[in-house]
């Protein structure tokens, strides 16, 4: 069993998401949140406040990439998107994913590889085509695409103290600064790059009995209804399969 300090830390910058309450708390574990609103506060996350480097955006991968800087003193990291909550425990998923491995992420459920977020990226114009035109890509691109699981990165569990789980972060920080900002279409090119790879969660649903996603808070009007009709449902089966938590410190 993993028995090192841990924390659970997320990166709110601007007005992007509202701050989720987790519904579960291990006392093992701690709960960070890092933020340059002075307005935000908490009494489930420890608000820690940064001054903004780069834009909301840059500010939120920046913390996300570099958890060595900010969390040294923790031997295990579990970062999530604002927009996540946690419902249930992660304490025995962080031991059975991270026993023999120095980062963990689960697959993405919709897509498998880079060509297809790719196609879909630019379908619904969240990144410039042109950016997949640079040679180092391009050079690489069959290789990465049939070698490398696709992931949803909302959720990365590291030993972030690991000197080669840094070099990953640092290179995968390096292709974000050359425009490549999508997480899921610039990891699988620096984890190429050092020839590495994360364990992955396979099932597409590992982590239903851990964490629900939230819309965003600049989300399209329908797609918000139809999260909330499906979430509904959803809440009202975990509450009679007696999953769903709301335990205090």
């Amino acid at each position: 069993m993993i028995n090192n300090r841990i924390v659970i830390y997320t990166a709110l910058f601007g007005e992007y998401d509202n701050l989720q309450r987790p519904l579960f708390f291990d006392k093992n574990i701690d709960f960070i949140c890092f933020t340059n609103n002075f307005d935000l506060k908490s009494k489930y996350w420890k608000i820690v406040y940064l001054e903004n480097l780069f834009g909301n955006k840059k500010m939120n991968r920046y913390v996300k990439f570099h958890p060595h800087k900010y969390l040294y003193n923790y031997n295990i990291s579990i970062y999530i998107d604002s927009n996540v909550q946690i419902y249930s425990s992660i304490l025995k998923k962080i031991n059975f994913n991270l026993a023999n491995n120095l980062i963990s992420i689960p697959q993405h459920p919709f897509r498998k590889n880079i060509s297809e977020e790719i196609n879909f990226c630019i379908e619904n114009k969240l990144i410039d085509k042109n950016i997949m035109t640079n040679n180092k890509i391009e050079k690489n691109f069959d290789i990465v695409n049939n070698k490398y699981t696709l992931t949803a990165n909302r959720v990365l569990i590291r030993k972030h103290n690991d000197t080669r789980c840094i070099q990953l972060m640092s290179i995968w920080w390096k292709y974000y600064l050359s425009g490549i900002t999508r997480d899921q279409i610039s990891l699988p090119f620096a984890l190429n790059e050092i020839k590495f790879f994360t364990h992955i969660i396979k099932s597409k649903y590992s982590f239903l009995d851990f964490f629900m996603v939230w819309p965003h808070l600049n989300e399209k009007k329908i797609n918000k209804i139809k999260f909330y009709t499906k979430m509904s449902i959803f809440i009202l089966l975990l509450k009679f399969l007696g999953l769903l938590y709301d335990h205090k410190r």
